[in-house]
């Protein structure tokens, strides 16, 4: 109890922000919740619709805890719906609103690559080599329709960007882990990446768009219902690379005194 009564006055957090990020996913989410990535079919067009899966891969991973579904595994079983006719592939975004960059980054982090923009669609984390995707999106459309067509599916042109319709036919989906292992790899390895698709999910999961501001406001909210101080708090972003992000230490603790109270 003297921890969570301990420090005062707001100071940059860095990674620390990630403790926050996580607090809110459990509360608007839960532990169990998963997040589908699926193919839709309207006329003749498929379309890749990004669920916010962070850990979502290229390739399957074996004995992974958190890399579950693969563009792979949807390749296949969207193989095995089709028939001969040909097909466009268009990739669908729409899950999350709002800038893919954080004004509170600094202007050289994407260029730089030390960080992907944010979207709902992505395959190993918007990682590249050693670097990241400027266009994970697209990206990751391009590889599922190499898959595609390595199926036997006959997919013609490029990948665009579309929505699908609400009506569209459901061909195939793959689920993500839980959130519970989400969150716990996210934090243990400290996953920029991860902690801002978390941030948007977690907005969404309280019934807000998928934004940096909606993120921001769902955490205070989240942390305000469970009795923690939110004093001197100033967020721009989920991972903690904003350095204008400003953390009490007693927020910290106190949501660790929360979290460890509810795990009781």
């Amino acid at each position: 109890k003297k921890l969570a009564q301990t420090g005062s006055g707001a100071l940059t957090p860095a990674s620390t922000t990630k403790v926050l990020t996580a607090f809110a996913a459990l509360s608007e989410l839960g532990p169990a919740k998963r997040f589908a990535t699926t193919v839709k079919l309207q006329g003749d067009q498929l379309v890749l619709v990004g669920g916010g899966d962070p850990y979502l891969t290229a390739k399957s991973v074996k004995a992974s805890t958190v890399e579950k579904a693969s563009l792979a595994q949807l390749a296949k079983l969207t193989a095995g719906k089709l028939g001969d006719s040909p097909v466009t592939l268009g990739y669908d975004v729409s899950l999350f609103t709002g800038p893919a960059v954080s004004k509170g980054w600094e202007p050289t982090y994407v260029s730089s690559q030390i960080v992907a923009p944010v979207s709902p669609l992505w395959i190993d984390r918007g990682r590249v080599g050693l670097g990241r995707s400027s266009d994970p999106a697209a990206a990751a459309a391009t590889a599922f329709a190499a898959q595609l067509r390595a199926a036997g599916v006959n997919v013609t042109g490029e990948p665009v960007q579309a929505e699908a319709a609400e009506s569209a036919k459901v061909l195939a989906a793959v689920q993500s882990a839980p959130v519970s292992n989400i969150l716990d790899r996210m934090l243990v390895t400290s996953d920029n990446e991860v902690a801002e698709v978390m941030l948007r999910q977690a907005a969404i999961g309280a019934g807000q768009p998928g934004s940096f501001d909606s993120g921001v406001t769902t955490v205070k909210t989240a942390l305000k219902s469970a009795d923690v101080s939110t004093a001197g708090l100033e967020l721009h972003d989920g991972s903690g690379l904003s350095r204008k992000n400003r953390i009490d230490p007693r927020t910290l603790a106190e949501a660790f005194e929360q979290a460890a109270n509810s795990a009781d």
